[in-house]
């Protein structure tokens, strides 16, 4: 019953959470499904590793102009699943309360509410994370049975169908369970057989995406990715500490070395309690997985979303560990208590402002440019702020705007411009200046959009000033 009521929770939570508009990289999906003309090109026939095939299969079959929680319904039904999933898979190695612990965060930690309820690929990689390391448990085991291998096969194809990010989970559950399985005490030609057994399913759950993507860039003869920023540190302690403190419940307001610090202090604290088969997984995700960022020294790494792997054994972890200290009793279950509470909490100040002001507002700042008449419009980020405006212009069935021809900003300049705040540019000014070097034209702040932490787009919408800025007017260059 515990377990049935924090999952219709955590199944309410995220219909909460996909309220509002899509944002970019919605849209951006939406933006891809325009060059097919049948559902079965989606496998072959967009080159983008932001294709994430089942997801984007789900929004052509929902239609571009369904509403946003349904098309977002797919995640969230992933997403609550994942719940139980995660309850049942703790159960055996850490109890029922290790169950209910790991229920609650699955539930209402902030990273799985986020990423559970946008129409993106993410929901279904944590889920099939959550399942094949599941069936690499239980084939710990009983190396003897090949039915947890035919199963982690299964779930490792369907996870790289929902992103690709589920190689990492896939290498980490493969290394895990070849350490755990060494010591077993089963006969050598069973471990053998069984670890044959793993390396094949691994194999095979990775062949049918790479195929796809293959079949793509050979059928269009490239093959497009995001835009990549370069490796650093800076970048890679974002991300971690992200990650960290939406599964754990950290404040936003904590810094990102006090937040890897302290998560390092608690992991080691629950690797000490938790079951050796769990321990082995964990310890790899969260230990190898950054050694290995740092060698291979990959791009975009501040995003909290490229983390998820490792968010998923950290949460399994955290899940167990409170429930071993709850079992134990006495002082250990006063501590489980508080942790619980406290991370509850911080989870409920993290998720305020997505449930509060959505994911996105850039519907609003359209409207607002359309109240005006016809206009021109730009943007720092030109093609982007595009994609989002005809799309959100396609909706409200109306015309009247359009993108600065290139070139021509000296000649015409836009009526509106569009300033999208990365992760570390100060807020915009009340008036700026906006444009090509040679002609660069004055802008009036009008109103401010703030997007949700994980996912969203913070919009400043400014409009052409009607008259030449006075030489008491401070101007900032952009």
């Amino acid at each position: 019953m515990g377990l049935a009521a924090i999952t219709a929770a955590g199944f309410l939570l995220r219909v909460l959470a996909a309220r509002g508009e899509l944002w970019l990289d919605e849209i951006w999906t939406l933006k891809l499904l325009e060059a097919v003309s049948s559902w079965h090109e989606i496998v072959w026939n967009i080159p983008h590793n932001n294709n994430h095939l089942l997801n984007s299969l789900w929004l052509w079959i929902v239609g571009r102009d369904a509403h946003p929680i349904w098309q977002r319904s797919a995640s969230i039904l992933l997403g609550t699943a994942t719940i139980p999933a995660a309850a049942f898979f703790i159960r055996r190695r850490a109890g029922e309360a290790g169950a209910i612990a790991t229920a609650l965060i699955f539930a209402f930690a902030d990273i799985f509410v986020q990423y559970g309820s946008e129409a993106r690929g993410y929901a279904g990689l944590v889920l099939m994370t959550v399942l094949c390391a599941d069936a690499a448990d239980r084939l710990i085991a009983e190396p003897q049975q090949r039915a947890p291998a035919f199963q982690f096969a299964l779930f490792a194809a369907l996870g790289t169908f929902f992103h690709l990010a589920m190689v990492v989970s896939i290498g980490v559950l493969c290394a895990a369970t070849t350490v755990s399985l060494l010591p077993n005490k089963a006969r050598f030609g069973d471990k053998s057989l069984a670890l044959l057994r793993l390396a094949v399913a691994a194999v095979l759950g990775v062949l049918p995406t790479i195929a796809c993507f293959y079949a793509a860039a050979s059928f269009k003869g490239y093959m497009v990715t995001g835009v990549q920023a370069p490796f650093s540190f800076p970048d890679l302690a974002e991300g971690l500490a992200g990650a960290a403190r939406s599964t754990l419940g950290f404040p936003g307001a904590l810094a990102d070395v006090p937040v890897i610090m302290m998560t390092a202090g608690l992991a080691v604290a629950a690797l000490l309690v938790c079951p050796p088969r769990l321990r082995a997984a964990c310890v790899v995700a969260l230990l190898l997985l950054p050694a290995l960022e740092i060698w291979f020294q990959p791009g975009n790494l501040f995003f909290v979303r490229f983390h998820l792997p490792a968010a998923c054994f950290l949460a399994l972890l955290a899940g167990a560990a409170l429930g071993i200290a709850w079992a134990h009793g006495g002082g250990r279950k006063i501590a489980a208590i508080t942790l619980a509470s406290v991370g509850l909490l911080g989870h409920g100040a993290l998720m305020s402002q997505l449930l509060l002001a959505g994911r996105d507002h850039c519907a609003d700042a359209v409207a607002r440019m359309l109240s005006e008449g016809p206009a021109l419009y730009d943007g720092n980020l030109p093609l982007e702020t595009s994609w989002v405006v005809e799309f959100h212009l396609e909706k409200l069935g109306k015309h009247g705007l359009a993108p600065t021809p290139p070139g021509g900003a000296c000649e015409t300049p836009p009526d509106w411009y569009v300033l999208t705040k990365g992760r570390n540019d100060p807020d915009g000014r009340d008036m700026e200046r906006f444009g090509p070097a040679q002609c660069r034209s004055a802008f009036i702040k009008v109103a401010v959009y703030p997007a949700g932490r994980l996912s969203g787009l913070d919009w400043t919408l400014y409009r052409l000033s009607p008259q030449p800025p006075g030489l008491d007017q401070t101007l900032i260059t952009r």
